[in-house]
């Protein structure tokens, strides 16, 4: 992991190297909670301090990914693919085992929590490229997910973040062929308004709401979207801010959260791939090989 400002120059974390994925930032902006893949298919939910560099690991079993903290700081939500599929939480100092909240036949992924922390916004994979936006209330009663934008056929609606007023939800959905950020009003539903113009996905706001901030998955930029969320919600022109340095562009919606921004939004804290002067790796290409195969084995007779 690495921080970059808006102009993309780029500032070392003190984090050790890692197959890190799905990063969130705490809300105090002192510590991050990502999905480190480790070995037999496995990966496991870590928090990292952003001061000292240091790493606890809060899962020891199965799959586990998309950690998003609770408004408070005190704890993490996150999906667990098991024999079952579960949607869990635990303490964020690693103190206690993770509890669990919601299960069901199919998988419940974890997006963002309503400032007060009374509901939580969790995507639903429904198969053949169709996956549903819910929200469920965790306030003690029935933790029964509602339909908050249901997927007709070939449609996903994902990565859902409430704006920090709690009246805006962004997403990112297909259902123009590609994947776009949208925005639509909370909790009365309303119009959606379109904000990204040439595809994105994983809308974050900025702390104080008046930016919202998306990756162009072709591009691999963040963008950068001046908006008004009162009385009505407005969006400016997108702008691009600076290039990720990720795994690459035309990374799928939904598969990659390797980027948050901190809590004044001037910087970002962002997974990125390592060039070859940084891991030693290098390429060699040899042509007309099959030549040099002839020349080394003579066909015989």
């Amino acid at each position: 992991m690495e921080w970059l400002d808006r102009k993309g120059v780029r500032h070392p974390s003190p984090l050790p190297a890692r197959l890190y994925n799905d990063i969130s930032l705490s809300p105090d902006g002192r510590r991050v909670a990502a999905r480190v893949a480790g070995s037999g298919g496995r990966s496991d939910i870590w928090i990292g301090e952003l001061e000292r560099g240091t790493l606890t690991k809060l899962t020891s079993e199965y799959f586990n990914f998309s950690p998003v903290w609770t408004p408070d700081g005190r704890r993490i939500t996150f999906g667990s693919l098991e024999p079952r599929r579960l949607l869990k939480q635990v303490a964020a100092d690693g103190s206690g085992r993770p509890e669990i909240l919601l299960g069901g036949a199919s998988q419940l992924i974890p997006l963002s929590w309503t400032p007060r922390g009374d509901l939580l916004f969790l995507s639903r994979e429904l198969g053949l490229m169709r996956i549903s936006l819910l929200a469920a209330p965790m306030n003690g009663a029935e933790n029964k997910p509602r339909a908050l934008i249901e997927a007709g056929p070939g449609e996903s609606h994902e990565d859902a973040h409430v704006s920090p007023n709690g009246r805006w939800v962004a997403y990112s959905s297909n259902e123009s062929g590609r994947f776009e950020i949208y925005v639509r009003a909370f909790p009365d539903p309303g119009a959606k308004v379109p904000v990204s113009t040439q595809g994105g996905q994983s809308p974050r706001w900025s702390r104080d709401g008046r930016e919202l901030l998306y990756r162009d998955p072709v591009k691999d930029q963040v963008m950068a979207v001046e908006v008004q969320t009162a009385p009505d919600f407005r969006a400016a022109q997108p702008r691009p801010l600076f290039t990720l340095h990720s795994l690459g562009p035309g990374i799928q919606a939904g598969l990659y959260r390797g980027w948050d921004v901190s809590r004044d939004g001037n910087r970002f804290l962002v997974v990125s791939a390592p060039d070859a002067s940084e891991t030693g790796a290098t390429m060699q290409a040899v042509v007309n090989w099959f030549e040099e195969l002839r020349r080394m084995v003579p066909p015989t007779k």
